[in-house]
């Protein structure tokens, strides 16, 4: 069910790319649209970061849906201006750095976010360990867990941290990348032989 649950972010991915796609060509330009995609792909994050356990069921699969369109359109789009903003003979020096850039932030994203996670649970859990609380929760024949309500407070203002992380990070490349020039985009392919 979790599987099923993480659909709406590759699938905003798809979306999300080959739209992207599609609407450079058919307009040869991307200055809107990154705008566009930029605002989906903050508006995701910060819906998702404020989900709590009493949110509806529908809402974090279309955030995350967000998340995925606004993240993979971006990605197309930047790649498209990459390219657009150097010469020919340096697109392929151009898609590696762009590539290697993301790897890293990506990297660096995932380690920032543990820390991050691991550092405020650690804050909050002692306040439930000083009421006799452990810090562990199971479950209990597949059918639910046997968190404490403060014990589930504890990870979700972790989560929340995380997230709102993610999006302060989602709102500085958004505003780097709507600030990137704006190239007018060839209709046909220039190919030197």
């Amino acid at each position: 069910m979790v599987g099923v649950r993480m659909l709406p972010e590759p699938l905003g991915s798809a979306i999300g790319s080959l739209g992207s796609g599609l609407v450079m060509r058919l307009t040869g330009g991307y200055g809107k649209l990154k705008v566009v995609v930029f605002g989906i792909l903050v508006a995701g994050g910060v819906g998702y970061s404020f989900c709590g356990l009493d949110t509806l069921t529908w809402l974090p699969e279309l955030y995350l849906f967000m998340i995925g369109l606004g993240f993979m359109g971006s990605l197309t789009i930047m790649l498209v201006a990459t390219l657009s903003a150097v010469e020919d003979e340096m697109q392929a020096v151009a898609t590696g750095i762009l590539y290697a850039g993301r790897a890293v932030g990506a990297t660096i994203g995932v380690t920032a976010s543990g820390v991050l996670f691991r550092h405020v649970l650690a804050r909050h859990m002692p306040k439930a360990a000083a009421r006799g609380i452990s810090g562990d929760c199971h479950l209990e024949g597949g059918k639910g867990t046997a968190c404490s309500a403060e014990q589930l407070d504890a990870y979700m203002y972790a989560l929340r941290a995380v997230f709102l992380l993610s999006t302060a990070l989602g709102i500085a490349g958004s505003a780097c990348g709507i600030l990137t020039r704006n190239f007018r985009l060839q209709r046909g392919p220039v190919r030197k032989t």
